[in-house]
């Protein structure tokens, strides 16, 4: 059993990685992104961090009750 110590450094390295994954797919779809018209910018970059997320398993954040 993790002690909350090492549940939070868990959650840490889970949010970081998350976060990279953000950034990969900003620059993985950049040339994409970069024919947005200026006005839906917000929403294509949305989509594009949704895909990034999704690509996760997030059970962990789902249900921090159960994890704390």
């Amino acid at each position: 059993m993790q002690t909350l110590k090492e549940r939070y450094e868990t959650l840490e390295n889970q949010i970081d990685q998350i976060i990279q994954r953000l950034d990969e797919f900003e620059k993985k779809y950049a040339v994409e992104l970069s024919e947005v018209n200026p006005v839906y910018m917000k929403s294509a970059l949305n989509l594009v961090h949704y895909l990034a997320f999704r690509s996760f398993d997030i059970s962990l954040l789902q249900d921090l009750k159960t994890f704390f």
